[in-house]
């Protein structure tokens, strides 16, 4: 297909370039706006997408084209970032899109548990998903233990007994 004398994968390319300038030179823009779509935007693909952005970007296990950009956010957005995860998963109707939010909260905190300066940043994370699971609600229940399981699959030594 060809639009504007471009090709829908030169277009792709484009796009894609564009996002990857913009997260790398405005980080902080750029994540406050992804957690803005991820709560307001009305198409299911567009907030599916921008969970996998706040996901991939806010992580240190992405795959080697992302960085992790969590040291450069403020702490005013890191916490919009842990509060508004868990909230929009709260009120979320896809079971497509709340099990991305709920991935994208096990790998974030597990990459902030795993790291020694970052560990104590999200000293809410553990008693948010017992309160999810505690809700009695089956979908709080699995969003709370899919969480749980991706988290740990990131950070199982922090929760391994230490060793002497």
């Amino acid at each position: 297909m060809v639009l504007n004398g471009s090709t829908s994968n030169e277009k792709r390319q484009e796009a894609e370039e564009y996002l990857k300038q913009q997260r790398n030179e405005h980080a902080q823009d750029y994540i406050q706006t992804m957690m803005e779509c991820v709560q307001q935007h009305p198409e299911p693909d567009v907030r599916k997408f921008c969970v996998q952005e706040v996901r991939k970007n806010l992580s240190a296990f992405s795959e080697g084209t992302y960085t992790n950009k969590w040291n450069e956010l403020s702490d005013n957005l890191k916490q919009v970032v842990k509060t508004n995860l868990f909230e929009t998963l709260l009120t979320e109707q896809s079971e497509g899109i709340r099990h991305q939010l709920a991935d994208a909260i096990g790998e974030v905190g597990g990459s902030v548990l795993s790291e020694e300066a970052t560990k104590n940043q999200w000293n809410d994370l553990l008693p948010n998903i017992f309160k999810l699971i505690n809700t009695g609600t089956t979908t709080n229940i699995e969003s709370g233990l899919n969480i749980a399981a991706t988290m740990l699959a990131y950070s199982i030594d922090e929760f391994l007994p230490v060793k002497q």
